[in-house]
């Protein structure tokens, strides 16, 4: 269990690196496409941009005592219920300048056991996302689909969140086996700026 939300975390960091656009007219059109998406401002209440004081005190409110944390760095519950769903960990991430610190994203995870399953939990996700949030959908070469929406509260052009699966597997097993849990990542999005 501890695996998968190392693993969790992991990913969180990893899958939340996004590139800048190069091209400043590409940018534009982005932009004046993008002005109906809704912005995701906060979630579980705590707006993003929170300082990790702030975050911790609505969450233990909401949530009671948290299995793991990190002051100024992470927050993470795990058996929570939110909007419904029965989450196995939902982790909060934080970024600090060294002066404050500022709540950057939140990760829920839904362990499963078979892709099948996998799907099943992703699709309850989608449904509950789609309610609020137009997505566009992407397939990986598993056959395993992403799906992206909202904007990110700093930056208008960027996707707010990214629901999906990820298969864990060892060596060369079959697909339909080993861990895949679902994944509906918030960010990290950038509050400090930081530049050569």
């Amino acid at each position: 269990m501890k695996r998968l939300f190392l693993l969790s975390t992991v990913i969180l960091v990893i899958i939340g690196c996004n590139k800048k656009g190069a091209n400043s007219n590409i940018d534009n059109q982005i932009e004046e496409d993008t002005t109906s998406v809704q912005i995701i401002t906060e979630i579980c209440g705590v707006p993003f941009g929170a300082s990790y004081d702030e975050a911790y005190r609505i969450l233990t409110n909401k949530f009671g005592e948290p299995v793991l944390y990190e002051p100024q760095s992470f927050i993470e519950f795990c058996g929570k219920m939110y909007s419904g769903i029965h989450f196995d960990a939902i982790i909060f991430g934080f970024q600090s300048d060294s002066v404050n610190t500022y709540m950057n994203g939140c990760m829920f995870t839904i362990k499963a056991n078979l892709q099948e399953e996998a799907n099943q939990k992703l699709n309850l996700l989608y449904d509950k996302l789609a309610e609020k949030y137009e997505m566009k959908e992407k397939e990986d070469d598993n056959g395993y689909y992403y799906y992206y929406g909202g904007r990110s509260p700093v930056d208008n052009r960027k996707d707010g969140f990214m629901l999906g699966c990820f298969l864990q597997s060892s060596g060369n097993a079959v697909k339909t086996t080993g861990v895949c849990p679902v994944i509906l990542k918030y960010g990290p999005y950038d509050y400090v700026k930081e530049e050569f």
